[in-house]
C-alpha cells in the first residue's frame, strides 16, 4: 500500500511538472507566432511606402508622351512594380486571415458568371506556358461568399499554372448532393508526395523551391486559402501523385434560389475637374508623386505632413476628400487627423486611410474607423475608382 501511494504522489507530480513545461512550450510558442506577425507586419508596411511612390509615378508615367523605347521601359518598371504588389498582397491577405477581420456573407451567386471572370485574368498565364486552361461549364449556383470562394479558387489555379510545365489545368464544379456543390482544381504538374502534402498547407513552405525563385511567391497561397476555407466552414482535400499531377477540392452548400443580378456601371470615365483633394502623408515621396497623379485627372491637391500644417489650408477651402496614411509622425494616426479635422469643420468629410500597415490589430483598429481603407501600393485605377465612388 506505502509503495502504491508513494507511486501515485510521484505521478501526480510528474503530471503538474509535465503540465508546467507544456504551458510554457505554449507561451514560447505563442510569443514566437506574435513575433513573427510583427515582424512580416513591419516588413510589409517598411516595403509598401517606396513601392506606392513607384506605382503612381509609374502610372503617370504611362500617360505621358512617351517614344517606342521609353514606352517599352515603362512596361518593364510596370511589370516589376505590378510583381511586388502581388507578393505584397499576399502577406496582406495572410495578415487579414490571421487577424480574423475577413467575415463570410454568404448569398446565391452564379458559379460560370465566376468561372468566366478567372479564365479570363489566369487563362494568359497558362498561354505563357504554354498549357492548357479550361473550365468546365455549368448552371450550378452557389449559397457561400462569392468573393472568399473567388479568391481560393484564384490561389489554387495561380498555384497549380506555377507548378505546371506541360499538359493543362482544369476548373470544375460537382453536384455532390442536391445540397453540396464541389470545387476543383486539376492539373499535370510535378504533384506531391504523400509525406509532404499535409505541409504545404503551412505558411512559408515551398516543395519545389529551394532556390526561393521570387516569380513562385512566398508560399503562402495554400496556407491563406486553407484560412479562407475555414472562413466558409469549407477545407481544402488534396489528392496528387508525383510526377503525375494533383487535384484540390473544397465544397460550399448549393441553392436553387434565383441570383439577385447586379446592373453593370459601365465605363465611367469620371470628371475630377477642380475637385479639391488632400493628402495627409509624412513620406515626401508619397506626398509628391500623390500631387502629380491627383492633378493630372484635373484636381486642385494639396499635400501636408501633419494634421496641424494641413489645418490652414483646411480652414481656407474645405476639401470634398481627405486621403491619409494611417502612421503619422509623434505617434499619431490617420483615424485621428481625419477626426480632428471633421471636428474642425463640423462636417463629415468623406475620407480614406491608405496603409502600408498589415499587424492584425492594426487591421481591426482600422476596420472600425468611419473612413474607407485602402492598403498600400494603391494603384492609379482603384484610387480613381474609390474617389468616384466618394465624391
Amino acid at each position: 500500500i506505502e509503495k502504491t501511494v508513494r507511486r501515485s504522489i510521484e505521478l501526480r507530480f510528474e503530471k503538474e511538472a509535465l503540465i508546467e513545461r507544456l504551458s510554457v512550450a505554449l507561451d514560447t510558442a505563442r510569443e514566437a507566432t506574435h513575433a513573427r506577425s510583427l515582424f512580416l507586419a513591419s516588413a510589409s508596411h517598411d516595403l509598401r511606402q517606396p513601392i506606392q511612390a513607384m506605382t503612381l509615378v509609374a502610372e503617370a508615367l504611362r500617360d505621358t508622351n512617351l517614344n517606342e523605347d521609353q514606352r517599352k521601359l515603362q512596361g518593364h518598371l510596370q511589370s516589376a512594380v505590378d510583381s511586388t504588389r502581388s507578393m505584397l498582397d499576399s502577406l496582406l491577405n495572410f495578415s487579414k486571415v490571421e487577424a480574423g477581420v475577413i467575415q463570410a456573407q454568404s448569398k446565391p451567386f452564379s458559379v460560370q458568371a465566376m468561372f468566366n471572370r478567372l479564365e479570363s485574368e489566369l487563362a494568359p498565364l497558362a498561354n505563357k506556358k504554354q498549357i492548357n486552361y479550361r473550365s468546365r461549364e455549368t448552371n450550378a449556383t452557389a449559397d457561400s461568399d462569392q468573393q472568399i470562394v473567388e479568391m481560393i479558387l484564384r490561389n489554387l489555379i495561380s498555384n497549380a499554372i506555377r507548378y505546371t510545365e506541360q499538359g493543362g489545368v482544369l476548373l470544375a464544379c460537382r453536384k455532390r448532393t442536391n445540397q453540396t456543390l464541389a470545387f476543383e482544381v486539376w492539373d499535370t504538374g510535378i504533384g506531391i508526395a504523400a509525406n509532404h502534402q499535409k505541409m504545404i498547407f503551412k505558411e512559408f513552405r515551398q516543395i519545389d523551391n529551394p532556390e526561393r525563385d521570387s516569380q513562385k511567391g512566398f508560399g503562402l497561397g495554400l496556407a491563406i486559402s486553407q484560412g479562407l476555407a475555414d472562413t466558409i466552414n469549407s477545407n481544402i482535400e488534396l489528392h496528387s501523385r508525383p510526377d503525375r499531377g494533383s487535384v484540390f477540392r473544397f465544397s460550399v452548400p448549393a441553392t436553387e434560389n434565383e441570383v439577385i443580378q447586379q446592373l453593370p456601371e459601365g465605363d465611367i470615365t469620371p470628371d475630377f475637374t477642380g475637385k479639391s483633394i488632400l493628402v495627409i502623408d509624412d513620406n515626401e515621396r508619397i506626398r509628391a508623386s500623390m500631387q502629380v497623379l491627383l492633378e493630372s485627372w484635373g484636381c486642385h491637391c494639396v499635400t501636408a505632413e501633419s494634421t496641424e500644417s494641413a489645418l490652414p489650408y483646411v480652414a481656407h477651402k474645405q476639401p470634398d476628400v481627405l486621403l491619409v496614411d494611417y502612421r503619422l509622425r509623434e505617434n499619431k494616426t490617420g483615424s485621428q487627423a481625419i477626426n480632428t479635422i471633421r471636428t474642425f469643420l463640423g462636417k463629415e468629410v468623406p475620407a480614406v486611410i491608405i496603409t502600408g500597415d498589415t499587424a492584425a490589430d492594426r487591421l481591426r483598429e482600422v476596420k472600425g474607423a468611419e473612413a474607407k481603407l485602402m492598403h498600400k501600393p494603391v494603384s492609379a485605377s482603384e484610387l480613381k475608382q474609390m474617389l468616384n465612388t466618394l465624391m
